[in-house]
């Protein structure tokens, strides 16, 4: 085909292209690009679109990019095809010139900003800027005032007549009209029906449609949702995901309880198809879309027979208690609740026969259907990744055959792409990686911990070295991003995400200089001796030595020095940095913990101020989630 465009369907400048061509009734060629793996930023997609950007767009020898660019091109070099886009009488050329302006300039500044807050962020598992989203909100609602106002006018933007000043917005609001966001629409009467009329047209619907015909329903830290996000990657299937706010219950309300009257994630739409469960959407998937990327399901019906067989296993046998340690070590901790050691106990037994069996077959097999990868496996990966990254991952790593089952199917690339975008590796032992811990949980923020067996020296090798080269943990990942040192990567956070959670640090640049003093306090004067002594009355008891008696002492007096000056700065505020907890308080909290349970306490305790602040600082549910892993391991 002469026209050809290039981008991915999810995006929604190249949906504008693909929406114009509809209109005008054109065929072209769509070429796919694997965003996720930076195809947009290297040859020969640079060549189209220099700015590394979709989508791209030939036509015979011509190249453009820039998504209303292109538009404009299709309105004029095809006005005899289709829908007219544009008009031939240069007076009502120019109104919707205007309103094409306004889209770029007023209504796409907002919207596609929240698009991002909204959708984007909760795809990738982010938490939303509530206050950027409500000044986004009032900058929107100012914009639609504008278009209610013209829209009691006339049908369109630009006149009676439908064009390309009405197509632009066509994208964003078919993706705001997913969130919250819809209410700003829906109470401006002409603007709602507007809206109603550019999503119900055919070109929209058929064409668009088509491509983002499956839509997933669901909060992204569900076990159920990520086995369906897989199957979908393992798929190469493109999908519009539609974040379910589990916390405020939209899963018990509607719209979402018309797809799953149950009221859990997921749900799952494909064109008229609506349906739940997520092993049997994983089913549909596999069988609806055998054609396409990783078979999961063989065509011999012996060997799907087999298939069946451990998926069933996998549902009634190994996530009866799978899940249940899930819960009790992983998301009890995050809520701030306590494991129930007796549950633990039971379902480690439950879990240990269970991988007794697996290990058999996978000495036979390399994947549990068989030799290749199928349903069978991807159904366990969710609830994999998350328990091998508590104490139960010994019970994996007891099994060779299952220990290395493990690993392939986590290391699977549909996999990788699901995982957070923010990684902590070390050990949760390690004060340093406490430290880090501490300043995600005050912001709010989700993160991945990836265990690092430092008794096997994992952090002396590859791939840890290649994140800290070093070789001490914590390494930290925020996308592209790779951090090592805890105390770079908190003054990271608070920084990054300043407008998260608890503040950590002050904008106001005298408060922060007593911040940073105290910090700079911390480091070179109560860390030395605090953490000797931790590694003289913990570390070295636990690795079988004897605690150097001299040593603990001479430590002693250096760390009550250090405190008799924390006592003093105390009785005239709350907390080291000022009257608001900072990264200044948060550091110390690691080491204190583990002195908290030794004789040094009794220096803290001799100091009046100086043992409230401990007091207070490690009563905070930030740390005391930190508490739960360590306790949890």
């Amino acid at each position: 085909m002469a026209i050809k465009v290039h981008g991915h369907p999810v995006s929604s400048a190249v949906q504008r292209v693909l929406l114009c061509l509809a209109e005008k009734d054109l065929e072209h060629e769509f070429v796919l690009l694997d965003m996720p793996n930076d195809q947009h930023k290297k040859e020969p997609f640079i060549s189209i679109n220099p700015f590394g950007q979709v989508p791209g767009f030939e036509d015979g020898d011509l190249k453009l990019f820039e998504s209303r660019a292109i538009t404009k091109y299709i309105a004029h070099a095809y006005a005899d095809k289709g829908t007219p886009l544009i008009a031939e009488d240069l007076k009502k050329q120019a109104i919707i010139e205007v309103w094409l302006e306004v889209e770029a300039q007023k209504f796409d500044a907002a919207g596609q900003k929240l698009n991002f807050e909204l959708l984007i962020k909760a795809f990738k598992g982010l938490t939303p800027d509530e206050a950027a989203v409500e000044k986004l909100q009032g900058e929107l609602e100012k914009v639609l005032d504008v278009y209610e106002a013209r829209l009691g006018k006339s049908k369109y933007l630009a006149g009676d007549e439908y064009s390309l000043a009405d197509l632009h917005h066509i994208p964003i609001i078919n993706n705001l009209f997913k969130t919250k966001a819809k209410a700003v629409f829906d109470k401006r009467p002409h603007v709602s029906a507007w809206c109603a009329d550019l999503l119900a047209r055919p070109a929209w619907q058929k064409r668009v449609g088509v491509v983002m015909g499956i839509k997933l329903h669901g909060h992204p830290l569900s076990p159920a949702v990520r086995r369906v996000a897989a199957c979908l990657e393992e798929k190469g299937l493109s999908y519009d995901f539609v974040f379910v706010d589990l916390s405020t219950g939209q899963q018990k309300k509607e719209p979402f309880i018309s797809l799953n009257p149950f009221g859990q994630v997921p749900a799952l739409e494909d064109g008229d198809m609506k349906l739940f469960e997520s092993r049997a959407i994983t089913q549909y998937i596999a069988r609806a879309y055998a054609d396409k990327g990783t078979p999961l399901l063989p065509t011999d019906p012996q060997k799907q027979t087999v298939v069946s067989v451990w998926s069933e296993v996998e549902s009634h046998a190994f996530d009866t208690a799978a899940s249940k340690l899930s819960f009790e070590i992983v998301v009890k901790p995050i809520l701030g609740m306590t494991t129930d050691e007796g549950v633990v106990e039971l379902h480690q037994g439950k879990l240990a026969q269970v991988l007794d069996v697996y290990e058999s077959r996978l000495a036979k097999s390399k994947y549990l259907g068989g030799e290749d990868f199928s349903l069978a496996d991807l159904h366990h990966i969710p609830i994999v990744n998350n328990l091998l990254g508590t104490k139960i991952k010994a019970l994996f790593d007891a099994r060779p055959h299952v220990g290395a089952w493990s690993a392939d199917i986590l290391a699977r690339p549909a996999w990788q792409k699901h995982k957070m975008a923010i990684k902590v590796h070390g050990s949760v032992f390690s004060t340093a990686v406490m430290r880090v811990f501490v300043c995600l949980n005050e912001k709010g923020l989700e993160y991945e911990f990836v265990p690092v067996d430092m008794r096997a020296g994992e952090h002396k090798k590859e791939p840890f070295l290649s994140l800290n080269p070093f070789g001490q943990v914590p390494a930290f990942e925020d996308g592209d991003l790779k951090l090592f040192e805890s105390r770079a990567v908190t003054q990271y956070i608070a920084h990054a995400y300043a407008d998260k959670g608890n503040p950590l640090i002050y904008q106001d640049p005298k408060k922060m200089a007593i911040v940073s003093l105290w910090m700079e306090v911390e480091s070179q004067k109560y860390d030395p001796p605090a953490a000797k002594l931790t590694w003289e009355l913990i570390i070295k008891p636990l690795l079988g030595m004897s605690a150097d008696d001299a040593a603990v002492e001479e430590q002693e007096v250096e760390l009550a020095k250090v405190l008799d000056v924390y006592e003093a700065r105390l009785a005239q505020s709350k907390y080291l940095g000022g009257d608001s907890i900072s990264l200044a308080d948060l550091h110390h909290l690691p080491t204190m913990n583990y002195l908290m349970g030794t004789r040094v306490k009794a220096v803290f305790d001799a100091r009046p101020h100086v043992s409230s602040w401990c007091a207070d600082i490690s009563a905070r549910p930030a740390w005391q989630k930190v508490v739960a892993m360590k306790n949890n391991q």
